[in-house]
């Protein structure tokens, strides 16, 4: 028997939380499921009862006497069914929708599967599902899809008050998993940031899980406030892992929770990192089969109920006409009609089944170029219907105003920075006829002090960011002649392979427009426009710093965790100074080894003699 820690948690309808009628339905099942019982109400009436239903079988409704026997006794068989199953099927429709899910295998295989995913994992204390809808475009959280380990209990009031918010309906704050658009919540982050698994040639990537800083995610101004998102940070999830799975078009994410204090490397490692993916596969899956299951209970049933139609009329016409063939009617057929009977297949020419040929070809390709063209306008719809619904927005509340202090703060430091930067640009033509273009510098000023916590005002966006778009500039200018294409050619190549690298930087991808806009820009422009993105840095750091509000940077990583080894580890093997390193510290930890075990093994040579001591 489990404890209810052990299982996911399941919430009901609660405001502003609209509940899926079913485990894990898209709107194009509710769609399939609303035609086919639709179809069968006007026949057979058919109903599911107890665990049968879920088990693959499709029944009748209850033949038994219990309800109505007198109007049961006194009507035909057939009727006397049908309107006892009519009946069942009204009486029992609202138990069955509330014990569905509780008696669903696929709902319990899909909570062991989180419950599993969790505890096998290393560092993991929370899964949380959430589903793509194909007609709105964004997501909802699946029923049962939220679980927290049983042995994560934290101490803290506020931990304690965010983990109750989350979990249980019944408390007055409760923050209901609400729907995610792309790029907005967990979901919608890891969706956005994660991407597909495959590569261009449908080959699976080698890269691993991505773990994030909720806090980081939280306090990025780029992101729309979204309040669970919140909470689970105040919970003390303090990193996520979103997962993206794609089942045959059924897709989501799956999102892991671990502590602020988890190692990021045990968390990567690869037979973690494997696990994390195939787990997030299985869910999907299981999602995917429950939807699968009940589209093929449902058409079984709705083959069920045509069958008994065709059935019934049949039946009813032999009844019928028994009647008027009980005697021969003594006629005799025509042998003159009798006789004449052709035999085309061994009459057909040649030119007769080229011409066969042909004309089926024809239907062929007709048929064809229909099914494409349905396909098509079908396909053009849904995206302009998805498009439409994107347009609306995502009903997310945009961030407040900030306050008149900080206000006034962000104005001095911009002001002060782009003071020096102009005072250095006018020394600089003066004495070499060169100057810092300033133009990309207006919006640095706006990512540093208006959007500090941002990922692309940070020093390794801003560096890096510029150097790999002023030298596609640059590379670009030897190539193409100057003219109308050059511009958005150079500024487009610049901000996908910021994008594809990871340090976007909207000021570099101006300062690509920039340089490629004239022929006069060279490596001394290049030279300068890092000198000036180096003071500018130098400078933020000063000015947000001295005030209690900010902090800058978040971070530097200019190198990404395990190149530096990779780097040193390169450096040992070839470099004096560094083989010394090396062996130094190889000496040092068998040193370290050796001083360890001496003490183990004195330590049990002295109890070893104690013990033989207290035996004599």
């Amino acid at each position: 028997m489990k404890s209810p820690s052990d299982s996911p948690v399941q919430k009901p309808a609660v405001r502003g939380y609209v509940r899926r009628p079913t485990i894990h339905d898209t709107s194009a099942m509710d769609a399939l499921r609303n035609s086919l019982n639709h179809s069968r109400h006007g026949s057979l009436n058919l109903s599911r009862h107890g665990s049968s239903s879920h088990h693959g079988s499709l029944n009748l409704s209850r033949h038994g006497s219990s309800s109505h026997p007198d109007s049961s006794e006194a009507l035909p068989n057939s009727l006397s069914s049908s309107r006892r199953c009519s009946l069942d099927e009204d009486d029992d429709e609202e138990a069955q929708d509330d014990e569905e899910e509780e008696t669903d295998p696929h709902s319990k295989r899909f909570q062991q599967a989180i419950i599993d995913a969790c505890h096998d994992a290393f560092g993991v204390i929370g899964v949380d599902v959430w589903l793509h809808d194909e007609e709105e475009g964004g997501f909802h959280h699946a029923p049962g899809g939220y679980y927290r380990n049983k042995n994560y209990r934290p101490k803290g009031y506020k931990e304690n008050l965010a983990l109750e918010r989350i979990e249980d309906e019944n408390c007055v704050n409760f923050v209901p998993p609400t729907k995610q658009i792309p790029g907005a919540g967990l979901a919608g982050y890891f969706w956005s940031q994660v991407g597909n698994r495959t590569n261009f040639l449908g080959k699976d990537r080698q890269d691993r899980n991505i773990w994030r800083d909720t806090a980081a995610i939280v306090n990025d101004p780029d992101q729309p406030p979204y309040p669970r998102m919140a909470m689970l940070e105040q919970a003390g999830y303090g990193k996520a892992c979103g997962v993206p799975f794609d089942i045959r078009g059924h897709r989501g994410v799956v999102l892991y929770f671990a502590r602020a204090t988890a190692d990021r490397n045990q968390l990567t490692e690869l037979a973690n990192d494997m696990h994390l993916r195939v787990s997030a596969d299985l869910i999907g899956a299981i999602s995917a089969n429950s939807i699968t299951s009940e589209a093929i209970l449902l058409s079984k049933g709705d083959r069920l109920a045509k069958t008994m139609r065709r059935i019934r009329a049949k039946l009813t016409a032999i009844l019928v006409f028994s009647k008027w063939f009980k005697e021969p009617a003594g006629e005799i057929p025509d042998v003159d009609a009798v006789k004449v009977r052709v035999d085309l297949d061994g009459n057909l020419t040649p030119s007769f089944r080229k011409m066969v040929s042909h004309e089926f070809q024809q239907r062929m390709r007709k048929s064809y170029r229909l099914r494409m063209t349905e396909s098509v306008v079908n396909s053009v719809r849904q995206k302009a219907r998805l498009m439409a619904e994107k347009s609306r927005g995502g009903n997310v509340q945009p961030p407040p105003p900030m306050p008149w202090v900080q206000s006034v703060w962000v104005f001095s430091g911009a002001f002060l920075t782009l003071l020096l930067l102009s005072a250095l640009s006018a020394a600089f033509t003066d004495s070499t006829g060169y100057s810092i273009v300033l133009g990309p510098f207006g919006a640095l000023m706006t990512l540093q002090y208006g959007l500090t916590p941002a990922p692309a005002s940070q020093p390794r966006n801003a560096l890096y960011g510029q150097v790999i778009s002023l030298s596609i500039a640059l590379v670009v200018n030897l190539f193409m002649p100057a003219g109308w294409i050059r511009v958005p050619f150079t500024t487009a190549l610049a901000i996908a392979a910021m994008c594809k690298m990871g340090i976007t930087h909207p000021p570099a991808g101006a300062a690509a427009a920039i340089f490629a806009s004239s022929n006069k820009f060279d490596g001394v422009y290049f030279s300068l426009m890092l000198l000036g993105n180096l003071m500018a840095i130098s400078t933020s750091i000063l000015i947000n710093n001295l005030n209690d509000k900010k902090q800058y940077p978040m971070y530097y990583a200019f190198v990404k965790e395990g190149t530096k080894d990779r780097i040193v580890n390169g450096l040992e093997c070839v470099l004096p100074y560094f083989k010394r390193r090396k062996l130094e510290r190889e000496q040092e930890m068998r040193d370290e080894l050796n001083m360890s075990l001496h003490y183990t093994l004195t330590e049990f040579n002295k109890q070893r003699s104690s013990r033989f001591l207290k035996g004599l």
